[in-house]
C-alpha cells in the first residue's frame, strides 16, 4: 500500500502519472496500491488549487470595467476652464473637469452606460 502521508507534491506526481497513463482511476490505483477515490479526490483538489492560482482575485468592491470605447472630444474652453467631454456609447455626454478622480469617473460612466 502507498504511503498514507504523501505530501502535495507526491500527489501531484501521482495524478500526473495517472492522467498520462490512459488508465482509469480504478486501474491506475490498483497498480499503485492506492484507493481510486483518494486518487480522484487529489485530482480534484489539485485542479481547484491550480484554478485559484491562475484566476485573478477580485475585490467585491471592484467596479466593473466598461467594455465599450468612449469617444473623447475637445470642448470649447473658456479662460481657466479645463474640462473635456466624453460621449458615451448610448449617446450621453459627460463633461469632466481636468481634476477628476479616475475611480469616481469609472463608477459614473458604468452607471450611465448601464441605464437606458
Amino acid at each position: 500500500m502507498a504511503d498514507r502521508r504523501a505530501n502535495r507534491q507526491e500527489w501531484q506526481k501521482r495524478v500526473d502519472r495517472w492522467r498520462s497513463s490512459g488508465l482509469t482511476a480504478k486501474e491506475f490505483a490498483a497498480e499503485m496500491g492506492l484507493k481510486a477515490g483518494t486518487l480522484q479526490f487529489w485530482s480534484c483538489k489539485l485542479k481547484q488549487a491550480d484554478r485559484r492560482a491562475v484566476a485573478p482575485r477580485v475585490s467585491r468592491a471592484t467596479v466593473p470595467v466598461v467594455s465599450s470605447f468612449l469617444e473623447v472630444a475637445p470642448v470649447a474652453i473658456r479662460d481657466g476652464d479645463q474640462r473635456f467631454e466624453v460621449e458615451l456609447a448610448n449617446g450621453r455626454r459627460l463633461r469632466v473637469p481636468s481634476t477628476f478622480d479616475p475611480a469616481t469617473l469609472q463608477k459614473l460612466v458604468t452607471a450611465l452606460e448601464t441605464r437606458t
